[in-house]
């Protein structure tokens, strides 16, 4: 049976309650986040701070429901590489300590020197991310 998944990019009027239960009346079985850190899912209360998320995860798996990515709006082609690989290394250890097997960034190919940075970029993290076994996507 195949398992089906939304992201939530580009619900933001949506709270995370309302997303789960999106999830189960629709028979989802994920919830792809979308640039969680420093949103209101990881602030004090969030579903996803430190102190919430194993309880956060655990009713997921009752539920049946699974975080099976976490995207985020990083251009690994930009000319920002040191901001982007900090920034990407957090997202691991984020994706990491919840369990999620992929993180997704992106490149836009609009910097001159595109591929040279997009190469650059992934040096910087893919051990990394690989140490805490998160493979990355690029889209």
């Amino acid at each position: 049976m195949t398992k089906l998944s939304f992201s939530i990019n580009g619900w933001k009027d949506h709270s995370w309650d309302e997303f789960v239960v999106l999830a189960k009346e629709n028979y989802f079985k994920g919830i792809e986040l979308h640039n969680v850190l420093g949103s209101n899912l990881t602030d004090k209360n969030g579903p996803f701070h430190k102190y919430n998320s194993a309880a956060t995860m655990r009713k997921l798996r009752d539920d049946g429901i699974i975080i099976p990515c976490f995207d985020i709006s990083v251009d690994i082609s930009s000319d920002e590489i040191a901001s982007n690989s900090e920034h990407i290394k957090e997202c691991i250890d984020f994706a990491s300590d919840i369990n999620t097997p992929y993180i997704r960034v992106y490149a836009s190919g609009k910097s001159e020197k595109s591929a040279d940075n997009v190469v650059e970029c992934l040096r910087s993290f893919v051990d990394y991310a690989e140490s805490k076994n998160v493979t990355v996507l690029i889209e």
